[in-house]
C-alpha cells in the first residue's frame, strides 16, 4: 500500500524460532506483529495479553515461516502441529497438495493421537459426487501426493455435513484431535500403520 519510499499502513511481522530468537530463512517459527493496526490489549484480560505480547509484539497463533523469495508462508496455527516422533508436522501443506486431488471436496488433517503419547497425521475427507474409494484405498492414493515426513496414518470418509464447522466457517480441528483420543482409549486404533475407518 502507497507508493516507493512511503511507509505501509500494514504491521511489521517476524517469526522466532523454538529458542525465542528471529528465524533464519526457510525455518518455521511463531508469527508476532506489531505496529499501529495491531490491538494493545485483551478485553479485560490482563493475563491473555502478557501471554500473547512479547516487547509490544503480538503472537498471532500462527507458525510460518519466511521463504527464499520472501514469500510469508502459514504451515498451521500452533494448536494444530503435529507433534510426531520425528518432530513437527504441519496439516495446512499437507491439505493444500490434497486438494488438488480431484476426487477430494473438503478434507481435514489433523493430529492424531497415538499409544506413546505422540501424534500422526490423520485426515478426515469428504468426497465429490462420482467418486467411490475405500479408506485404504483413498490412504494410498493419498500418500503418492506427499512427502515421507508426511504421510497420512489414518483415514476417514465422511459426509461434508457432519465436518464440525465454526462460525466463521473453518473446520474445527480440535473435534476431530478429541475424537482420535477417544478412539484410542477405546482401542479403535492401533499402533499399526494403515488404519482406516468408513463412517
Amino acid at each position: 500500500i502507497g507508493k516507493p519510499g512511503s511507509t505501509p499502513f500494514g504491521p511489521e511481522i517476524r517469526i522466532r524460532n523454538a529458542a525465542g530468537i528471529l528465524a533464519a530463512r526457510n525455518e518455521a517459527g511463531r508469527l508476532e506483529v506489531k505496529g499501529k493496526t495491531v490491538f494493545k490489549s485483551y478485553w479485560c484480560n490482563p493475563s491473555l495479553t502478557e501471554k500473547s505480547f512479547t516487547d509490544g509484539w503480538f503472537f498471532t497463533g500462527d507458525i510460518a515461516q519466511i521463504d527464499d523469495e520472501n514469500n510469508l508462508i502459514q504451515l498451521d496455527r500452533e494448536v494444530d502441529v503435529i507433534h510426531t516422533e520425528n518432530g513437527p508436522v504441519y496439516s495446512l501443506p499437507i491439505e493444500e497438495k490434497i486438494h488438488k486431488h480431484p476426487a477430494i471436496f473438503d478434507a481435514c488433517v489433523y493430529a492424531g493421537a497415538m499409544e506413546n503419547n505422540y501424534q500422526k497425521p490423520f485426515i478426515a475427507v469428504a468426497l465429490r459426487e462420482g467418486y467411490q474409494y475405500t479408506p485404504d484405498e483413498l490412504l494410498t492414493v493419498l500418500n503418492e501426493l506427499l512427502m515421507p515426513s508426511e504421510q497420512i496414518y489414518y483415514c476417514e470418509i465422511i459426509n461434508w455435513k457432519d465436518f464440525p464447522i465454526g462460525v466463521t466457517g473453518k473446520t474445527l480441528k480440535r473435534v476431530f484431535r478429541e475424537q482420535s483420543q477417544k478412539q484410542i482409549a477405546r482401542k479403535e486404533i492401533n499402533s499399526e500403520p494403515t488404519q482406516s475407518l468408513q463412517s
